[in-house]
């Protein structure tokens, strides 16, 4: 497999997602938040209000993160550790807490995007920290969902597999490529827009909560 690296899948891999959800028929009135990041560190940056560019929403998608494909945890330092907690979880937790109050009574939509690395606590190509993370995902997902439902807010969740984005690609060999691609039974890597074809149906499933959807051609299955 590649070698250790860390790419952080903003903005590149978010963009192509967001384009893709930002097409959808049924999405193209719901603004999509840009990703930025956990910046803040020490006492009270939690405590930091994130500016929003409006006044009440209908669906919040968070689609961002960052992989640091440490094989071994003892090769994983705290600083990197933090760093991936930060954009793939903590950064998630942000954004529904800004969110909030802007999704109240409006019979809203919260998809938050995991991994695949989530459910099968990943391996080479994640690091522990990444699958550590998405898993958090996963698990504040069905959380959310049980004390956001008396605000008729839903929370679900998208688990990808490998989808053809620059996260991807990038860290990659063509031969590392072509192994994964034989060790996923349909034998392909998703597309984009079919993330967005998720988010879409979990945007207008109106008894659907708690509910993680996995996108990986039965990745997952091996």
């Amino acid at each position: 497999m590649a070698g250790p690296s860390t790419h952080n899948s903003s903005p590149a891999d978010s963009a192509c997602v967001q384009r893709q959800i930002q097409a959808r028929r049924a999405l193209c009135a719901a603004p999509v938040l840009p990703h930025s990041g956990c910046r803040g560190e020490g006492k009270g940056a939690f405590e930091k209000p994130i500016p929003l560019p409006v006044a009440s929403l209908d669906l919040v998608v968070f689609a961002a993160g960052k992989a640091d494909n440490r094989p071994s945890l003892q090769e994983l330092d705290g600083r990197r550790w933090r760093a991936t907690m930060d954009n793939n979880l903590t950064a998630c937790y942000l954004l529904c807490r800004a969110t909030h109050a802007l999704l109240k009574d409006a019979s809203a939509s919260v998809v938050l995007l995991s991994s695949i690395h989530g459910i099968t606590a990943g391996g080479p190509i994640s690091g522990p920290a990444y699958a550590a993370a998405k898993a958090g995902v996963l698990s504040l997902t069905r959380y959310l969902a049980r004390e956001w439902a008396p605000d008729k807010i839903r929370v679900n969740a998208i688990a990808p597999g490998a989808v053809k984005t620059p996260m991807v690609y990038s860290r990659l060999s063509e031969e590392d490529l072509s192994a994964l691609k034989e060790r996923i039974p349909l034998r392909k890597f998703a597309e984009p827009r079919e993330i967005a074809e998720a988010v879409e149906y979990l945007s207008l499933a109106k008894s659907v909560t708690g509910t993680t959807i996995v996108v990986s051609n039965g990745e997952h299955e091996r």
